[in-house]
C-alpha cells in the first residue's frame, strides 16, 4: 500500500521519485524503466514512500500515471484517438506494464493487499507449440512440442530438419490442425509460409498443380504467400485461400485471415502487398456477389449482411504471431474468448457490461493467472470449477477519468 510520508525519504524512494517524475514528464530513459521494473520487484510487497510535495495520495500519483500513459497512446496509435472517455484499470495498468516500458516487461501486480492468485488458476499455463497432422485417410501424426513447424517437399520435415514422414506415401490432400492451446507453423510446397492460431485447421495439397494454388482455412492463420511459376512457360499461380463464405486471392503479400467458426465476421486483414477478398455467391449484398480490393493497412470484415472495409493498425490483428495478446477497445468477451483458445478453457458469464473495453498489449507465454490479473485489477472476479471451467463474476467496476 502506497503511503503519504512527511518523514525524509531513503535514497533509493529519493530515486523512485525521480523516476516516476521523469516518466510522468516523458524524459525517462529505456535503462531508467528498466531500473524501475527492478526495483518494483526487489519492492513490491513494501509500502511506498512519497513526499507529499509530489503527490498527497496513492490516488494521485496512479491518476498522474495513467494520464500520462493515454497521452502516450494517443501518439502512438492511429486508431486510439477514438478512445472512449473511460478505460478499465486492466487497459491501463496492462499498458503502463508493457506498451509503455516498451519491452514487453511484465510486472506482476500481485501486491499483498490485492485478491490473492488462486494455486489452480497459476497451474493452467500458457498455450505452446501443438499440432496434428491429419492425412486424409483416417490417419494422423501428432506433431512435436518441441519443433515450431513442419516444412512440406519431397518429405515432410521439422523445421530444423528432422524428418517426419516421407512425402511421396502421403494422399494428395493434407491438414493441420491445431488444439485449443496449440499453435503450429508451415512452410507448403511453393515456400508460402503459414502460422496457424489455437483451435484451427489448414487444409492443403501435398503439391500444388494447375493454374492456381488452394487452401482451406478454418479458425486464424498469417500468411506469407511466396510468389510461385512451376516453369518459364506459366504465369505466376494465384494463390487463393477459402474460409467459410469467403475467398482471398493473392500473388505474393502477407495477411490474416480470423475465420472462427464461433465468430460471426470474419476479419481481413492486409499487411503487405494486395488481396482480393469476396464473398461467397450465396452470401450477398443486394442480391450480388461482393468483392473488394485491399490496400496495406486495411481490413475487410465480412458480416452475414455483406462486407465493410476499414483502416486498421495492423498490429492490433498479427501480435498473436508475434506471442502477444493485443486489445483495442475490446469487451470483455472479445478478451475472454481469446483467453479460451489459448489456455483451453471453457468460459461462462455472470450478467456482465459489454460496454467496458479493454486496451493493452499481454505477452502469450504468461500462466493464466498473471494473464487474469489486470483483469481483476478493473473489477473483474472470476472463479474456476473444475480444472477447465471458469465463471467470469461482475464487480463494481473502477473507471478512471479521462483527464
Amino acid at each position: 500500500m502506497i503511503h503519504v510520508s512527511k518523514e525524509p525519504i531513503m535514497k533509493d524512494s529519493k530515486r523512485l521519485e525521480e523516476l516516476a517524475a521523469k516518466w510522468l514528464d516523458g524524459t525517462i530513459t529505456e535503462t531508467e524503466k528498466m531500473m524501475f521494473s527492478k526495483w518494483y520487484h526487489q519492492k513490491m510487497h513494501e509500502p511506498l514512500p512519497i513526499l507529499e510535495t509530489f503527490a498527497s495520495s496513492e490516488e494521485e500519483i496512479r491518476d498522474r500515471m495513467l494520464a500520462q500513459i493515454k497521452a502516450s497512446m494517443k501518439s502512438t496509435s492511429p486508431s486510439s484517438k477514438n478512445h472512449k472517455p473511460y478505460l478499465q484499470w486492466a487497459a491501463a495498468i496492462t499498458t503502463l506494464l508493457l506498451v509503455s516500458l516498451g519491452l514487453g516487461y511484465y510486472l506482476q501486480l500481485d501486491r499483498t493487499d490485492k485478491i490473492n492468485v488462486s494455486k489452480s488458476l497459476s497451474a493452467i499455463q500458457a498455450g505452446r507449440n501443438k499440432a496434428t497432422l491429419m492425412l486424409g485417410n483416417g490417419q494422423s501424426v501428432s506433431l512435436s512440442d518441441q519443433q515450431m513447424g513442419i516444412v512440406i517437399g519431397d518429405e515432410i520435415k521439422y523445421t530444423d530438419g528432422t524428418a517426419v514422414l516421407v512425402a511421396r506415401s502421403l494422399p494428395p490432400q493434407l491438414q493441420l490442425k491445431t488444439p485449443k492451446g496449440g499453435t503450429y507453423q508451415i512452410t507448403l510446397s511453393d515456400g508460402t509460409k503459414v502460422w496457424l492460431n489455437a483451435a484451427s485447421s489448414l487444409k492443403y495439397p501435398l503439391h500444388f498443380q494447375g493454374k492456381e494454388r488452394i487452401v482451406e482455412l478454418t479458425g486464424e492463420a498469417y500468411f506469407e504467400v511466396a510468389k510461385y511459376q512451376p516453369d518459364k512457360k506459366r504465369p505466376v499461380m494465384p494463390f487463393k485461400v477459402r474460409t467459410r463464405n469467403q475467398l482471398v486471392e493473392v500473388l505474393g503479400t502477407t495477411f490474416n485471415i480470423n475465420a472462427y467458426e464461433d465468430e460471426s465476421d470474419i476479419k481481413t486483414t492486409l499487411v503487405t502487398g494486395a488481396v482480393r477478398v469476396s464473398n461467397d455467391t450465396h452470401i450477398s449484398t443486394g442480391g450480388k456477389p461482393y468483392a473488394v480490393l485491399l490496400k496495406p493497412g486495411h481490413q475487410a470484415v465480412l458480416t452475414p449482411t455483406g462486407m465493410q472495409v476499414q483502416a486498421v493498425q495492423t498490429e492490433q490483428f498479427t501480435a498473436w504471431k508475434d506471442g502477444y495478446f493485443y486489445f483495442e477497445e475490446a469487451n470483455i468477451y472479445t478478451v475472454m474468448k481469446q483467453f479460451a483458445r489459448w489456455y483451453n478453457i471453457d468460459v461462462q458469464y455472470e450478467q456482465m457490461r459489454a460496454d467496458d473495453s479493454f486496451v493493452g498489449k499481454i505477452p502469450r507465454t504468461v500462466n493464466l493467472s498473471t494473464a487474469l490479473e489486470a483483469l481483476r485489477t478493473a473489477g473483474v472476479n472470476f472463479e474456476l470449477i473444475g480444472n477447465r471451467r471458469l465463471l467470469v463474476k461482475a464487480e463494481e467496476k473502477k473507471q478512471i477519468t479521462n483527464l
